[in-house]
């Protein structure tokens, strides 16, 4: 039999587990809806960024940049 204060840091880690994934998939939600909404604003000024960066850039090399972990 678990002894209370075994069972209080049990109850303890699962709670904050369990937080834990919540917070995780919140910034996870957060940062899928920049990138969209980053996307659409590349999307947008496309032409306004190539006369920016050079006539050669192109989105295609935003998107294959990808997100830095």
């Amino acid at each position: 039999m678990k002894n209370k204060t075994t069972e209080q840091g049990d109850e303890f880690f699962v709670t904050g587990l369990e937080k834990y994934l919540d917070a995780k998939s919140a910034v996870t939600m957060f940062e899928e809806e920049v990138q969209r909404r980053l996307k659409d604003v590349i999307t947008n000024h496309q032409s306004e960024l190539a006369k920016l960066f050079g006539e050669d850039w192109v989105l295609r090399d935003y998107f294959e940049s990808g997100m830095p972990e």
